[in-house]
Formats: structure tokens, C-alpha cells, sequence
């Protein structure tokens, strides 16, 4: 009877196989050149860099809508102030010229109209 013999596996199928040795080999071929050295896949720091410039632009942006937001507060107070000042002054007038009609014993019912 013939002798069967072992049959010699081509090197390529032991590799990455991790059984003869219990690791697993790295990545060769195509997957290897995908990677850099520190171990980061380029679209993964593409999309990193993309998402820390987005960041980076939303923080100026935030920063820039708030710096608006405290001038235009500003801006609300000094127009409310300025109101505030006009509306005094024409209660004072109005009220000198309901003094002036009192002087003068006429009923502020039957004061003329103005346009």
C-alpha cells in the first residue's frame, strides 16, 4: 500500500490564521497600506478633522452671535433710556399746559383739540 504524506499548505494560507501560533499577523497587502502608522484608518482622521474644524467654527460662530447679543442688549438699554427720557419730558409739558388751563379756569374737557 502507498504511504500517504502530508500535504504542505502554501504559506499565504498560514498567514493571518493565528492557529499554528495562537496570534493573529497584522494586516498585509491592500489593508496595510490603508493605515497609518499610528493605527488610525485615514477616513477616521479625515472624519476626525472634520468634525474638530466643525466644532471649532460653531464655537466661533457661538462666540460672535453672543458678542451681537450682548451689543444688541446694549443698544435696547440706550433706546430704552432715551424713551423713558422723551416720555418724561412730554408728561412734564403736558402737565404745565393742564397748569396753564387750571390758571385759567378752563375745564381740561373743553380744552381745543390739537392736530
Amino acid at each position: 500500500p502507498m504511504a500517504m504524506l502530508p500535504i504542505a499548505r502554501p504559506p499565504s494560507a498560514l498567514e493571518g490564521s493565528g492557529s499554528a501560533t495562537g496570534r493573529t499577523s497584522r494586516p498585509s497587502g491592500a489593508k496595510a497600506a490603508f493605515r497609518r502608522s499610528d493605527g488610525r484608518h485615514p477616513e477616521a482622521q479625515h472624519t476626525n478633522g472634520q468634525y474638530v474644524g466643525f466644532s471649532r467654527r460653531d464655537e466661533e460662530e457661538m462666540s460672535e452671535l453672543h458678542a451681537r447679543m450682548v451689543l444688541m442688549e446694549h443698544r435696547r438699554d440706550e433706546v430704552k433710556r432715551e424713551w423713558d427720557r422723551e416720555r418724561q419730558g412730554l408728561m412734564r409739558e403736558i402737565a404745565q399746559y393742564a397748569a396753564v388751563l387750571t390758571r385759567y379756569a378752563i375745564p381740561l374737557e373743553e380744552a381745543p383739540p390739537t392736530e
